[in-house]
């Protein structure tokens, strides 16, 4: 991703789709088909205005063909994905609310916030994304913010600095 922000759905059990992750400029997203030639597992949708840069399959065996170390390089991205997935699977499975919306901020400023710690979310999507009710959502936030780990604005969370340890 060049500019904007995408959201990635996953099929749902029992439901249509589900917000699992926002990205943001230079997110990668995939890998896992371009490499295996199965359908992209993800639902993609523009979030607002973005721009993004597309390598088919064939475009990509022809590039790590051309450049052996291609393939270095194509595996550290698809590792940042699968990092970025046991973050998530960490997250959702943290039993206090606060401790979950936490993981999920956290990761959502590695792939969707800009450089002054501000992540456009609103508390709806991570109810979505933290696999909580929008109400223990906002209850957690205020816990946050109580603490200075965040400051809350209408659809962006700003992360205050020096209160997290990078992801």
């Amino acid at each position: 991703m060049v500019t904007g922000r995408v959201e990635l759905h996953l099929p749902h059990l029992r439901e249509d789709r589900s917000l699992t992750h926002i990205g943001g400029p230079g997110y990668w997203f995939g890998d896992l088909a371009a490499v295996s030639g199965k359908p992209r597992r993800f639902d993609v949708r523009a979030r607002d205005d973005s721009r993004l840069a597309r390598l088919s399959r064939a475009e990509i065996l022809r590039l790590t063909g051309e450049m052996p170390e291609g393939w270095r390089y194509l595996a550290t991205m698809m590792m940042s994905n699968l990092e970025l997935a046991l973050n998530y699977v960490e997250a959702v499975k943290a039993k206090d609310s606060v401790t979950r919306v936490r993981a999920v901020l956290r990761n959502l400023a590695t792939h969707c916030g800009n450089d002054d710690g501000i992540v456009g979310v609103s508390q709806d999507d991570l109810a979505a994304l933290a696999g909580l009710s929008r109400k223990t959502v906002n209850s957690a936030m205020k816990r946050l913010e109580g603490t200075g780990e965040v400051t809350v604005s209408y659809r962006s969370v700003r992360i205050n600095p020096g209160v997290w340890a990078p992801a």
